[in-house]
């Protein structure tokens, strides 16, 4: 899945990726704000050079679901109707 297409919407990426980055090195004192600031400027650095979707790793249960949608992730398939015993 590609998410940033335009020209656009990569640079504004490779932007925000900037300012990301210069947070954390400006918060570099201060680990629990640093480390997740420089892991968004290095996931939108990626996404604006690649044009993929960093919220593609949070979809991983969708895209599953997708692959297989007659089953669950067993393969078995799922009833149809309620089952009354």
């Amino acid at each position: 899945m590609q998410c940033a297409t335009t020209r656009f919407q990569r640079i504004s990426r490779g932007a925000m990726s900037i300012i990301a980055g210069s947070v954390a090195i400006g918060m570099i004192d201060n680990p629990r704000a640093a480390i997740p600031a420089a892991l968004c400027a290095v996931l939108l650095l990626i996404g604006a050079t690649t044009g993929w979707c960093p919220t593609n790793l949070l979809t991983f249960r969708a895209r599953n679901r997708a692959k297989n949608p007659e089953g669950n992730e067993f393969g078995i398939p799922q009833a149809p109707e309620r089952i009354n015993l």
